[in-house]
């Protein structure tokens, strides 16, 4: 198991060296992830703080980086860098924030309602179980527009029935899922 972590985590590293038209050198991917690289991110994207950074300015820093610096960032930033890293256009950067061990539950909670993430992102969550044992997550991510429907649709049948009858009258989700919301509410005669 901890072999095929590896292995996906490898991949996703070189997806994301891929993406951005570069060659991935493994050697990166082993420093960073046994924490011997001599990779330089700004401190203060990297200690959890109470207060709110200025986010133009962060946000400018991070779309300077390199991608080895936005993947160790990624797996090892704190809450607003991973809140700015998870909508990076190189999805593979996304990724890695998923990856991150200081992500909170509250954080994969947003990201289910967010509607503005990529669907591969939605999918890697829906297929976290330790996430999905939430019902904020199952919600967010049925009621979100870009989770894909096969994920939608399998999430559904835990829904209560505020939310399904919700779900079956809302224009922003596909007609197959208001649909299905509808006749599971038939079902239970509601």
């Amino acid at each position: 198991m901890a072999e095929l972590y590896r292995s996906s985590l490898e991949q996703l590293f070189e997806a994301a060296f891929s993406d951005a038209g570069l060659t991935a050198d493994h050697s990166i991917f082993l420093a960073i992830r046994e924490g011997t690289d001599n990779i330089a991110v700004p401190d203060e994207l990297m200690k959890e703080d109470d207060e709110e950074d200025n986010s133009d300015n962060l946000y400018r820093q991070i779309q300077e980086m390199s991608i080895p610096q936005k993947i160790k960032l990624a797996m090892l930033g704190n809450k607003t860098a991973r809140a700015l890293l998870v909508r990076d256009p190189n999805r593979s950067i996304a990724m890695f924030v998923l990856q991150n061990p200081r992500l909170t539950e509250g954080e994969v909670q947003d990201m289910a309602k967010n509607n503005n993430l990529d669907e591969a992102i939605l999918r890697e969550i829906a297929n976290n179980a330790q996430w999905m044992r939430s019902y904020i997550v199952k919600a967010g991510l049925v009621a979100n527009p870009k989770t894909p429907i096969d994920v939608s649709v399998k999430w559904v049948k835990h829904l209560h029935d505020a939310d399904l009858r919700r779900l079956s009258r809302s224009k922003n989700i596909p007609q197959v899922l208001a649909s299905q919301c509808t006749r599971m509410l038939t079902q239970k005669g509601k």
